[in-house]
């Protein structure tokens, strides 16, 4: 949408790639809108797993959308057995994604670690208020 009225003349168009790629968007904030759900933690995670695979069907339409629907973007530069990128922008492309896939693993390790943490946080927490709630009702 940010280059779409230099290049198309308005904001947006009814491509499929753009379409399938904001429905995506949607769908993921949905799944993020289901993870923070105020519920019991086992319940919350099933939901939001059921709602992350179905997720998966839309990532598909969104990567084969140019090859389906011939709209206004190109086809797709890389494919399984054939290559449009001369030598040195293969080479950068792929250099980008091996750092960013480093990155993100770096990332998710450090997230998981800390939702860990949290849940121990938490447990303990609840074991520590239950254990206080107790001893009052001792005393009395």
């Amino acid at each position: 949408m940010l280059w779409g009225r230099p290049t198309w003349g308005v904001f947006w168009v009814w491509d499929a790639r753009l379409t399938s790629t904001a429905m995506l968007l949607l769908l993921l904030l949905g799944y993020l809108a289901v993870r923070h759900l105020d519920a019991d933690r086992s319940v919350r995670s099933k939901r939001a797993a059921i709602v992350g695979l179905l997720l998966v069907p839309n990532v598909i339409i969104v990567r084969e959308s140019v090859n389906w629907w011939r709209t206004l973007h190109q086809t797709a530069t890389i494919s399984l057995g054939d290559t449009k990128l001369d030598g040195l922008m293969l080479f950068s492309l792929f250099t980008g994604f091996v750092s960013l896939l480093l990155v993100f693993i770096w990332l998710m390790i450090h997230r998981f670690r800390l939702a860990w943490l949290e849940e121990q946080v938490e447990d303990e927490g609840l074991d520590l208020a239950i254990a206080e709630r107790r001893a009052e009702g001792a005393v009395s």
